[in-house]
């Protein structure tokens, strides 16, 4: 699971992608009832939503791709099936108090191209895994996680010079580093037919340690050490869940990330100088809904669509970093062959392109294209139900 690599064309945060099948489908709406292992990703304070002791266990797989286009020139990334793992386990501890684990890919970017093109690979991810503890009173419950990340990053590009890329000069760095941030959430149901929920997670500035290489025109030109570091952003979401009648649930949702942190990347190279590149990003935000219907008491049918704007400026946006702006749609299914049996499969694909005018200053001017294909399936075994 630690070495899990995630490669998204499809923005810095999983926003269509999500955590789970079931947030999958809905495509991430789920702050006000995340009834799954998505609990650890959304809101913990869901943990009093699980029934007894479940464990859940699944397999995520994304196929994404990206096109950049150039004053006539094109250029298409990789297409490669990753697989992802990730569930939780959960018990109730006693009859208001619940915890458990979670683990889960929450976040990448990346691109990787073949042939003669001085943009060669980039990825940037965390794999977490999520201890967390909730507490029910009669119409609120709180929760509260800690996010023990583990990050990986790859840079194989042209040197930043001024702002602009030099490609004379290649870089190909590699570096990995552990980093922990906290996290809160809370729901609260007014009646039987609405419930609130808020969530919200602190930064998680992460040092990343690792190699990297310097070529001169394609020559090798020296290998040293690496230090740098890199802030995954603090998130607050708001959801609201309406169950509109005994067989229909909707869910609202809306979730601003900060990236304010993230205005340059400074690396240490040995004892050689201090490499500082401009990135200058910003906070994001997403709006996602979502729906599920009971078909039958054993089957549920489930749907959802989002949008989501990036964070990644027009300045600094390059082809291994490829995030664009554009909306994500979900289909997905639940089935309960028995009591202590549930199969839950979700799909998603989200695409959008984005215009980066010729400018003094912007490191990639072009016309960006990028799509995935998502889908996820998991297991639940529930005990003592």
């Amino acid at each position: 699971m630690l070495i899990s690599p995630l490669a998204s064309a499809g923005g810095v945060n999983r926003v269509s992608a999500s955590v789970g099948p079931r947030a999958m489908a809905m495509c991430g709406a789920q702050i006000a009832d995340p009834i799954d292992a998505s609990a650890y990703y959304y809101n913990p304070a869901g943990l009093t939503l699980i029934e007894n002791t479940a464990l859940q266990c699944g397999m995520e797989g994304i196929l994404a791709g990206a096109r950049y286009e150039n004053a006539g020139y094109s250029k298409n990334s990789e297409k490669e099936l990753l697989a992802m793992p990730f569930g939780g386990f959960s018990t109730r501890l006693t009859d208001r108090l619940s915890g458990g684990i979670g683990w889960h890919v929450v976040g990448g970017l990346g691109g990787k191209y073949k042939g003669d093109f001085p943009w060669k690979e980039g990825m940037l991810n965390m794999t977490e895994i999520v201890p967390a503890i909730a507490y029910r009173f009669d119409k609120l419950s709180l929760g509260l996680n800690l996010n023990v990340g583990y990050a990986q990053f790859t840079n194989v590009a042209p040197v930043q010079l001024v702002g602009r890329p030099v490609e004379a000069i290649g870089m190909d760095a590699n570096a990995t580093g552990i980093g922990v941030s906290v996290g809160a959430g809370l729901l609260y149901r007014f009646n039987d037919s609405v419930t609130f929920g808020i969530s919200g997670v602190l930064p998680n500035k992460t040092p990343l340690n690792g190699s990297t290489k310097l070529s001169l025109l394609g020559l090798p030109l020296l290998k040293t050490k690496m230090e740098t570091e890199f802030t995954f952003p603090g998130r607050l979401g708001v959801g609201l869940k309406i169950k509109a009648n005994q067989r229909l649930t909707l869910l609202l949702d809306g979730t601003w990330y900060n990236y304010e942190a993230d205005k340059n990347m400074t690396a240490k190279l040995g004892g050689l100088f201090t490499y500082r590149q401009a990135m200058n990003w910003h906070s994001n935000f997403s709006a996602n809904i979502g729906a599920e219907y009971a078909a039958t008491d054993k089957l549920m049918l489930r749907a959802g669509f989002c949008w989501h704007t990036a964070a990644i400026p027009k300045a600094t946006q390059s082809p291994i970093a490829p995030e664009v702006p554009g909306p994500g749609v979900g289909v997905g299914f639940g089935y309960t062959p028995s009591k202590n049996w549930r199969l839950d499969l979700g799909y998603n694909y989200g695409w959008g392109e984005r215009k980066v005018d010729h400018h003094h200053g912007f490191v990639a001017p072009g016309e960006y294209k990028d799509s995935a294909n998502l889908v996820s399936l998991s297991v639940t075994r529930f005990f003592g139900k």
